[in-house]
């Protein structure tokens, strides 16, 4: 049965992440997804590459597509974007700005053709963009927002760490343009109108930061103003960003004895505890045979028994969890219906056959490369459920393909290629 976005046709001028996932998702959801690259290919095929032009980061996120290659700037592929345009429901583009425009993709140019087209333009900074902020990644992003130098992770030279585990933001930045589209999409089905959406990579960083960002405000407004003055003098000072990071901890207020909401080491490994509300809390206490004053009518954070007390419940907890195995704890847990789950590496959740069997993870094929494991849809539809498209195209791939089925002829086809239209 086909996905609920059948009949919804996409071109994706992306490359990396953001883009790329965004089109793989609609792919997954039904929808018809070309992937237009230039002659060289996008520059994730070439990162840890296993082929000639492919890669197992660029395999994970451009499953279900047809692939073409496109000089963008060879004056003969106004006529082809024309072609492709004209039939489009959806264009995905991913540039520093004013780049679309010059490269004959910009929202007005293809609106003329085709004025319901849904045209998603997702940059690093989007309105924020100047001063030097016009191209970012990931890692710049996470920088830039905050959300490193909040998470205050440091080596040991002092240096600020990035999260290395997963492109945070890339990846929100993916699933936002998915459901920006969607919402244009049903915008378009009430009132037969195409329109532009803008996206970015720092919106969706501040996105993540909303719940950081809010507590700001939990401090007093002059608080506020004399750390942002002080960091800035701390910086002129040319102290280290260790000492900075020391200072900016020691302004925090941290809840003393949290021990409801953290990991844990055991006999053999680690687990994490999830208790947000005090029914759960109250019940991990009970799990440790542990008592909390905090459930005191008279508790008082910042009284010095409480900080005191704060401290010798973390041990006490940390010595109970290490004095069994995560195996044992889990059981104790899930029988008290408490959150939990034990800390893995990838290459355990690779192997769990029951994220298999759910089609969490699925087997797609490659043509050189044999069985590649990858993450299946994200979302299952009762009435219009979604075959996953398996296929992971080679470079230029379905050019031709695609082109004979937007009316052009064989012989134009070579012509393109001969005149470095294509390859």
């Amino acid at each position: 049965m086909p996905g609920p976005l059948e009949g919804i046709s996409v071109l994706e001028f992306t490359e990396v992440i953001s883009g790329p996932l965004a089109g793989m998702i609609l792919s997954d959801y039904g929808a018809s997804v070309i992937k237009i690259e230039p002659p060289w290919g996008d520059s994730w095929r070439y990162m840890y590459k296993i082929s000639e032009s492919e890669s197992r980061p660029f395999m994970a996120y451009n499953r279900g597509k047809r692939n073409m290659t496109l000089n963008l700037k060879h004056p003969e592929a106004g006529q082809i974007i024309q072609k492709l345009a004209k039939d489009s429901d959806v264009v995905i583009v991913n540039a520093s700005p004013n780049v679309a425009d010059s490269l004959g993709i910009g929202y007005e140019q293809l609106a003329n053709i085709n004025p319901r087209i849904i045209y998603c333009e997702n940059t690093a900074y989007g309105s924020y963009a100047g001063d030097g902020y016009v191209s970012g990644y990931d890692l710049v992003i996470q920088a830039v927002c905050g959300l490193i130098g909040t998470e205050s992770r440091i080596d040991d030279s002092g240096r600020p760490e990035q999260i290395w585990s997963t492109p945070l933001i890339d990846t929100t930045s993916g699933l936002n343009l998915v459901a920006s589209i969607c919402a244009a999409l049903y915008y378009r089905e009430k009132t037969g109108l195409g329109q532009k959406i803008e996206t970015n990579l720092l919106s969706c960083a501040i996105q993540l930061m909303g719940m950081r960002l809010v507590e700001v405000e939990s401090l007093d407004k002059s608080r506020n103003l004399e750390f942002v003055e002080d960091v800035t003098n701390l910086r002129k000072a040319k102290l280290s960003h260790k000492e900075i990071r020391d200072f900016y901890e020691s302004r925090q207020d941290v809840a003393p004895g949290n021990i409801y909401y953290r990991t844990f080491l055991t006999s053999d490994g680690a687990l994490a505890v999830a208790c947000l509300n005090d029914p759960l809390r109250k019940k991990l206490l009970q799990v440790l045979n542990l008592e909390d004053i905090r459930f005191e009518v008279d508790y008082n954070p910042k009284a010095k028994r409480s900080i005191e007390f704060g401290d010798r419940l973390i041990e006490l907890a940390e010595s109970k969890f290490n004095s069994k195995n995560t195996e044992e704890w889990l059981c104790m847990l899930f029988a008290n219906n408490i959150p939990a789950g034990p800390i893995r590496f990838k290459e355990e959740l690779f192997s769990d056959a029951k994220l298999v069997e759910n089609g969490f993870l699925i087997d797609v094929k490659h043509k050189d490369q044999g069985k590649i494991r990858m993450t299946g849809a994200l979302a299952r539809f009762s009435k219009s459920k979604n075959e996953l498209k398996y296929q992971l195209g080679a470079l230029g791939e379905h050019t031709e393909e695609i082109l004979q089925e937007y009316g052009f002829t064989k012989s134009q086809c070579t012509e393109f290629r001969d005149n470095g239209v294509i390859v």
